[in-house]
């Protein structure tokens, strides 16, 4: 149901029938937010997440729900496909264009025949 539920909002987001809710996020509490929500579901797959936030984060707009959304299928898939246990950092710093968002695991990574 919930691969059914991503298949019609990608369905409304390219027919641009989806209505955002753009508001201030700052990035420290965004990740603190995130990291405690899926901290039970992490430690369950054996995974640590941790967050790194630089002083220069902006504050920035943007659909806190379509955001939680994207780091939270990232940080799913980081804690479900790793053999093992898995170290996951988000970080978040000052770039040109205003703020760049980055999602690492010391996972095996995606095979390259794929």
């Amino acid at each position: 149901l919930e691969l059914i539920g991503d298949l019609l909002e990608l369905a409304r987001i390219e027919e641009g029938a989806l209505a955002l809710d753009p508001a201030p996020i700052v990035p420290r509490v965004f990740l603190d937010g995130l990291r405690g929500d899926w901290a039970l579901r992490l430690a369950a797959a054996g995974a640590d997440a941790a967050v790194e936030v630089a002083a220069d984060a902006p504050v920035f707009v943007a659909d806190r729900a379509l955001l939680r959304r994207v780091f939270g299928n990232l940080l799913q898939n980081a804690g479900a496909h790793a053999p093992g246990p898995v170290n996951v950092r988000v970080s978040a710093r000052r770039d040109a264009d205003g703020i760049l968002f980055t999602v690492a695991d010391d996972g095996p990574g995606i095979p390259p025949e794929y």
